[in-house]
């Protein structure tokens, strides 16, 4: 994959890699887990379903709840902050229909993206796949006047005339698994006691009754369907479901896939620069920032035509993620060439799927890459195993910015772990500090696992299929990630272990459950994302709910030359 990856692994040489990063299993509860540092149960973020369901529809209502405070909400709390910008996927609710759970409510000014992770079938659109504006090696839009440019123009002209003609002719395949996995997790035991009814029935009289059989095959049918037609109109099924917004104004829907995340680039790139003021010789921020970037992976069809035939001979889902990994690059470059990269804090991690593969399923708490880089301040080439979850990376923030946090916070600061200036003693007393954290790992709002040191506690393991869908272990694993750093190998225990990690599992299971506990105390046990969706809360740009309206952002202000050095660090963040 390094092929794929260049500018990638650019970063991670130059930062602190973390090699024992986790966060919580699913899409909506690890993203609230990072924007709160708080285990997403205590604000509602999960489901209460065993299938481990994120948001499936715009039309669900409630949404991140206001009184939760976010990380640009809290750094806001600093004069010195000033805007505060989200660009790509949201997937934390749109909020009863009237967009009050987007974004702009939660501390961010600016947000350009779609509302759940378009990289679904029923988003694979193969609509806008070429790219028609020419660009400088910093990722700037070149002169109107040179040559390129007015070829790229008319080039963009006839590409978006076409791409409008194909919105409403495309046709593009519904994710009737998704249907299917939303309607019986919503509804698990209305029909887990039908089918079992059923089943039941055939069987106790199969010869003498198979008229009642009929019956209710039929009754089941009459009963399904309706549901089913409903749920598929409503979910990310529906193409219609690929929403484009700007601030809280959809303008595609749904959205053109195929230059989607080179807009999410434009549009952080012009946030950057509409921060600046530049003169002839130099540029200067107005005022300390921060943005959140969440990329997703582009389906097959709808790569970008840069990326298309085979172009890391590697397959397609490869190609996917040099796309991702080139717009990464370009926002880097971005930084550096505004002089920018010694005050900022990049950080590169992932959210949790909702799906994941057998093998990492049943290999325990869903692991995440997570470089972390402050030119100057980390250390170049860094590997750090300590246990660390992404809602540490908030309070990271949060001390760089010397912000106090006004409530209680689950994640902690990692930057006395990879603070390159810091004193022995102070590393030492950091290193202590993470050896003796028990960390939970959580699926839906069950504690599956415990890390602790160099050692990792599995009490339940995945069904290879769902995110959340597996087992109690009993008895419960054990994996030494000093000598096993991918926890392949997970020891049973039991009488036989050796007398040292017997005394180890022993302290890690008399220490989970109280943690649990003071985790479950702000627990009101409401569960935003298995409510039923509200065909008036479905969101639509028009009677058919098909547009394309997307207009490029205005041009900002592009510096002259690099700005000088000094002036207040700010956060600055790739997601």
């Amino acid at each position: 994959m390094a092929k794929a990856t260049p500018n990638i692994n650019k970063l991670a040489q130059e930062s602190v890699v973390f090699d024992s990063a986790y966060a919580t299993a699913g899409s909506t509860p690890s993203r609230a887990s990072f924007l709160t540092a708080r285990h997403a149960l205590r604000s509602g973020m999960v489901s209460g379903s065993r299938f481990g369901l994120s948001y499936f529809s715009p039309a669900q209502s409630g949404s991140l709840d206001p009184q939760e405070l976010t990380l640009p909400e809290m750094l806001k709390t600093d004069i010195a902050y000033g805007p505060m910008g989200h660009f790509g996927t949201w997937h934390l609710g749109y909020g009863n229909g009237d967009g009050t759970g987007l974004p702009l409510h939660h501390g961010y000014d600016h947000f350009f993206g779609t509302l759940a992770q378009p990289s679904l079938k029923s988003c694979d659109n193969n609509v806008g796949t070429q790219s028609t504006v020419a660009q400088d090696k910093y990722g700037n839009p070149l002169d109107a006047e040179t040559p390129e440019a007015q070829a790229a123009a008319a080039e963009a002209a006839a590409g978006e005339a076409s791409a409008r003609a194909s919105l409403g002719t495309t046709t593009t395949q519904h994710e009737y698994g998704l249907t299917w996995w939303a309607m019986w997790s919503l509804t698990s035991i209305v029909w887990q006691s039908l089918v079992v009814l059923t089943i039941v029935s055939w069987f106790a009289d199969m010869m003498s009754n198979k008229t009642c059989v009929r019956v209710l095959f039929v009754v089941v049918a009459v009963l399904m369907l309706p549901c089913f037609l409903v749920l598929d109109t409503l979910t990310l099924s529906n193409p219609s479901s690929c929403i484009l917004l700007r601030n809280d104004r959809i303008v595609e829907q749904p959205v053109r896939m195929g230059t989607y995340l080179r807009r999410v680039t434009d549009e952080a790139l012009h946030f950057v620069e509409s921060t600046m003021t530049c003169s002839r010789h130099r540029c200067q921020e107005r005022k300390s920032f921060a943005m959140t970037v969440s990329y997703p992976m582009p389906p097959p069809n709808s790569l970008n035509a840069l990326f298309g035939d085979d172009y890391t001979g590697l397959g397609k889902e490869a190609d996917a993620l040099a796309e991702v990994d080139h717009n990464i690059g370009v926002l880097l470059r971005k930084i550096n060439h505004l002089g920018l990269r010694s005050r900022t804090l990049v950080v590169l991690t992932g959210f949790a799927p909702d799906y994941f593969s057998a093998q990492t399923g049943r290999n325990g708490p869903m692991r995440v890459p997570l470089v972390v880089n402050f030119e100057g301040h980390t250390s170049e080439g860094m590997r750090d195993h300590h246990p660390v979850d992404i809602m540490d990376i908030m309070p990271t923030f949060l001390q760089l910015a010397d912000v106090p946090s006004p409530v209680h916070l689950d994640g902690q600061s990692f930057w006395p772990l990879i603070h390159k200036h810091a004193t022995k003693d102070m590393r030492a007393q950091a290193q202590r500090q993470a050896q003796n954290r028990p960390l939970l790992h959580y699926c839906r709002d069950t504690a599956v696992g415990m890390s602790k040191g160099d050692y990792t506690l599995l009490l339940e393991e995945g069904d290879g299929t769902h995110s959340c869908g597996g087992r109690q272990l009993v008895p419960p694993r054990l994996c030494n990630r000093a000598t096993d750093p991918h926890c392949k190998d997970w020891i049973a225990l039991g009488p036989s272990m050796d007398q040292d990690m017997g005394l180890i599992a022993s302290a890690m299971l008399d220490a989970w459950q109280p943690q649990h506990e003071h985790v479950m105390q702000d627990d009101t046990g409401a569960r935003k994302t298995t409510a039923w969706p509200v065909w008036s809360n479905y969101p639509c740009c028009g009677d058919t709910c098909t547009c394309a309206r997307d207009v490029p952002p205005q041009k900002g202000q592009a510096p002259r030359a690099k700005p000088k050095s000094g002036g207040r660090a700010y956060a600055g963040e790739i997601v």
